[in-house]
């Protein structure tokens, strides 16, 4: 039943996908950042870091900041079939995901400790990306956001779908065209296939005796 309902395809969600992507083909590209704008902790010094670092706790404690987890996994569209939450292998027996909470925890543990204590401690969201969101949901309670799939649109969809329509000719249109095609081939070898063994007296005498013994033998 879910491989069912994945192959099903919202039409007019997809249509407004399109003519969204279409109208923001007006607006100006993304740019890279600029060196400018991007800080290294290692060219900081100690009291910028220290400024930062309780900017963060702060953010933290003020539900400022998430956490999305876009890879991790095995390489699904490389062909695994494991889920994102697997055993890497780690003498602890650590997941990926677990490794990941396990920090995410610390942070949140320092951030409430950095805050006053009348301000209540709000929990940092933890999203991860996945295909499936059951391998997700059993062994951790965190955000599932899921990869959907809908088809590609091009500007060729209509010609595809009447060369798709073209190549499918022989099924749909079985009945008709093919049939009668196949039907008058078979006719045209059978004649030839008769009119070879035919007897050369058959015309000109109404005995058969001949042509009986010529096709006989």
């Amino acid at each position: 039943m879910d491989k069912a309902r994945s192959m099903l395809v919202d039409l007019p969600r997809v249509s407004r996908i399109v003519r969204q992507s279409l109208r923001n083909q007006d607006k100006p590209a993304l740019q890279p950042i600029s060196d400018v704008e991007v800080a290294k902790l290692e060219t900081r010094t100690q009291e910028e870091r220290g400024r930062w670092w309780g900017l963060g706790l702060r953010t933290i404690s003020e539900g400022k900041q998430a956490v999305l987890l876009l890879s991790g996994g095995q390489g699904t569209r490389l062909g695994s079939k494991e889920p994102k939450d697997f055993n890497i292998g780690l003498p602890s027996g650590k997941s990926w995901f677990q490794l990941q909470a396990e920090r995410i925890l610390r942070v949140q543990k320092l951030s409430s400790q950095s805050t006053p204590n009348e301000l209540p401690v709000l929990k940092v969201f933890f999203s991860v990306l996945t295909s499936d969101p059951r391998v997700i949901r059993r062994p951790f309670r965190v955000g599932v956001l899921c990869i959907g799939a809908i088809p590609t649109a091009t500007i060729l969809g209509v010609a595809s779908f009447f060369m798709f329509m073209f190549a499918l000719w022989p099924i749909w249109g079985f009945f008709t065209l093919p049939l009668m095609v196949t039907l008058l081939m078979a006719f045209i070898e059978r004649w030839i296939y008769l009119y070879s063994y035919r007897c050369p007296d058959f015309r000109k005498s109404p005995d058969k005796g001949a042509c009986q013994d010529i096709m006989g033998h």
